[in-house]
């Protein structure tokens, strides 16, 4: 709504005549706020009255065959059917913007429970903690055994001694390896779990992002239609 559409509306062509000022005390009765009326639409009229009122008139008004006793009603009916059709049309985009704002909350719901899983899974390491303490209790306490057996064996001078001796220093290095393969088996997986998680949180972000600007889209729609309501209940009003 401007003042130009108050111009048409009271048939303004060049005169403030008796028919235009019949026409804008209807206007100002009927959108008056205490009656329910929209207070800017209110201003706008009072607006164009005053720039009647002072012969200040900014609006380029053209001379038709057609002589309007009171409101142009054509006009207002033209309006209203150009209003509804473009508050359908942002009515349809906002539909369609809502249902992708729900698939974004549904994806970073889904989203949302896989961080909590991944960053237990990626916190909560007791089974392997568990394994690395067994394998390295295990290291020390067959460590102590070769050691007592090395002293044993020295000491009784003991050949089968020896020979048990070195058997177990084998074992002995073998567990060692296996202790650091096991180690950086759990470092490659600790890894994957990290990418995943930050994979995760990426996405997080990115919806987040995505719902933002969707929400920014919605509530501009929301506040273009509000205004296009609120025009439409000016020109159905004149219309009744």
């Amino acid at each position: 709504m401007n003042k130009e559409s108050i111009y048409k509306i009271i048939g303004y062509q060049g005169e403030y005549n008796d028919s235009v000022k019949k026409a804008l005390k209807k206007l100002l009765k009927e959108n008056h706020p205490d009656h329910h009326g929209n207070a800017q639409i209110f201003q706008l009229i009072n607006e164009v009255k005053k720039e009647l009122t002072n012969n200040q008139v900014s609006f380029k008004y053209e001379k038709k065959t057609k002589k309007y006793t009171d409101i142009d009603y054509d006009f207002c009916q033209e309006m209203v059917d150009k209003l509804t059709k473009k508050k359908n049309r942002l009515t349809d985009s906002l539909e369609i913007l809502q249902n992708d704002l729900d698939d974004f909350e549904k994806s970073y719901s889904k989203l949302y429970y896989q961080r909590i899983e991944k960053q237990h899974v990626l916190l909560d390491n007791n089974i392997d903690s568990m394994k690395l303490k067994r394998i390295k209790i295990g290291c020390i306490i067959f460590l102590i055994v070769i050691i007592c057996t090395f002293f044993l064996a020295f000491y009784q001078n003991n050949l089968f001694g020896f020979c048990l001796f070195g058997m177990m220093v084998f074992l002995f290095f073998w567990m060692i390896k296996y202790f650091f393969y096991v180690v950086q088996d759990i470092t490659k997986k600790s890894k994957v779990k990290a990418e995943d998680y930050v994979k995760v949180i990426n996405n997080i972000s990115k919806i987040n992002k995505e719902k933002e600007e969707k929400t920014k889209e919605i509530l501009k729609l929301k506040r273009e239609i509000d205004c296009l309501e609120n025009d439409l209940r000016f020109y159905h009003n004149i219309l009744k």
